[in-house]
């Protein structure tokens, strides 16, 4: 076993749904595949649109429906690099393929369900990202673990404030991807929209490295696997009025660090 990993991740309602009674319209699934030759950190996040009548559940099924696509083929045994923009983009109109049968089940929309997609699968020596919409991945690697790095920039609509959607027509024309090959990523960061003005510096358009980290340092010498105590603490930081004083936007972030020699514990299931 080269590497396994500890992570922690939080979805907090924001105060602007909180006051009108509306749900949590953000979701994400984490899932850690241990393979022979190394464990595989698999992260979906995505945020439904605040016009979309079900974008909470858009949210939801978008998560359910990639972090399942990306587990079915890390276990198929196929290198993590050759997950290539084809087999993506089929992966996204066979999501609208399904996302079309469950809105015509419930005589709704499929801009009803509009959602975002911010996704990643990281080895120990390769990873893949994916993106439609706004939020971010920011990833440090192995050789400059201190310095952190926004692989895409969050994705801007024809208006002001607006972001493309999964549900957009020709939506995979907008999808991003990213691979990359004997890389090792040290520490990995997503976060949807609500924490952009927090953790992304918009002059210089790059990650704001002074808040990755202070993020990342409460993960040092924790071991592998979810840390569902740290997960609470995350949780009512993205609650708390520092957060809130800047965004009242629904707020989700994923913290993961590579461990690496050290004596590795049991991942639950």
């Amino acid at each position: 076993m080269t590497c396994s990993w500890k992570y922690a991740f939080a979805s907090v309602i924001g105060t602007y749904h909180l006051s009108r009674g509306l749900p949590c319209q953000d979701a994400i699934r984490v899932s850690l595949c241990r393979l022979e030759k190394e464990d595989v950190l698999l992260a979906v996040v995505s945020d439904g649109a605040g016009s979309a009548a079900r974008g909470d559940e858009g949210s939801e099924f978008a998560c359910q429906f990639f972090v399942e696509k990306l587990h079915d083929f890390v276990l198929s045994g196929s290198e993590i690099c050759t997950l290539d923009r084809e087999l993506c983009v089929g992966w996204v109109k066979d999501y609208l393929s399904h996302l079309e049968e469950r809105a015509n089940s419930c005589e709704a929309q499929i801009s009803d369900y509009a959602s975002t997609l911010l996704a990643a699968v990281v080895g120990s020596r390769s990873a893949v990202f994916l993106q439609i919409g706004d939020g971010a991945i920011v990833a440090s690697t192995e050789d400059d673990p201190d310095s952190y790095t926004a692989i895409f920039w969050p994705q801007k609509g024809e208006y002001e404030s607006t972001t493309f959607f999964l549900t957009d027509n020709n939506s995979h024309e907008n999808l991003l991807i990213l691979s990359l090959d004997d890389v090792s990523i040290c520490d990995l960061a997503i976060f949807t929209d609500g924490l952009q003005r927090i953790a992304l510096d918009f002059t210089e358009n790059e990650a704001y490295n002074p808040f990755f980290r202070g993020m990342f340092n409460p993960l040092r010498g924790q071991f592998d696997g979810y840390l569902q105590e740290l997960s609470e603490q995350l949780k009512n930081f993205l609650g708390s009025p520092r957060v809130n004083e800047y965004t009242e936007d629904d707020k989700t972030l994923l913290l993961a660090s590579r461990v690496i020699g050290q004596q590795l514990s049991e991942v639950p299931d």
